[in-house]
């Protein structure tokens, strides 16, 4: 069993790295249609460096929180060179975590991140978008929490938990069966929950998407 949750680990890992490289393609297409030249040059650098970074962890099941933290800035870097000024974002870490030792499934919070971006941030109108990612130490589990100020599942037509994958993001879909071949037993569970923000007048303030992670320590 634990062998068959390994390889399962493995081939949803390998998934996700063609849906990335497809999505950042897309983007400097579209700088490269829009007659950026200069911009585009720059994201194809920084997009071959994440490529490299991302190869490099997906061969592992698990990576530092500072290895993915550092990741998701490179990703976010890269996605405000896309759509400049439109997000700012900030990346906060409970200080009782031991970021070098502590290890979490790797390549989990980027496509719900890049689902926040491209289903809510990007669709914002004369407001300026923000990502808000917290991580700390919920007993055995690592809570990582990606709040936005996006336009909320509602406006994009979208009702219920489920449809929260079901917008084309195969990202997210792969993270949820990650998620599920973890939990084979309950000493291994991780899980992903998905809530709707309103303003006081009740209209869509965003979206907050809380991932529970198993972690373990490394060894030095």
């Amino acid at each position: 069993n634990a062998r068959m949750l390994e390889l399962e680990q493995i081939a949803l890992r390998s998934q996700m790295n063609p849906h990335f490289i497809f999505n950042c393609l897309t983007s400097i297409q579209q700088l490269i249609i829009s007659g950026n030249k200069i911009d585009a040059n720059e994201y194809l650098v920084k997009f071959a460096r994440l490529i490299r970074k991302t190869l490099e962890l997906s061969t592992n099941s698990f990576i530092t929180i500072a290895e993915e933290t550092d990741y998701i800035k490179e990703y976010l870097a890269l996605e405000q060179l896309r759509i400049p000024g439109q997000f700012d974002f900030s990346v906060d870490i409970d200080k009782d975590i031991h970021v070098h030792k502590t290890e979490i499934p790797g390549m989990m919070l980027q496509p719900i991140i890049e689902n926040s971006i491209r289903h809510g941030i990007k669709h914002l109108e004369n407001k300026k978008g923000q990502i808000d990612i917290l991580l700390k130490q919920d007993g055995e589990y690592i809570l990582c929490s990606i709040t936005d100020n996006g336009v909320g599942r509602g406006k994009l037509g979208q009702s219920n938990g489920s449809s929260f994958r079901e917008n084309k993001s195969y990202g997210i879909e792969i993270v949820t069966k990650r998620l599920s071949a973890m939990s084979f037993n309950q000493q291994n569970e991780g899980r992903l929950e998905i809530e709707d923000l309103f303003n006081t007048d009740g209209s869509p303030a965003g979206t907050k998407v809380t991932i529970l992670l198993p972690f373990k320590i490394k060894q030095s």
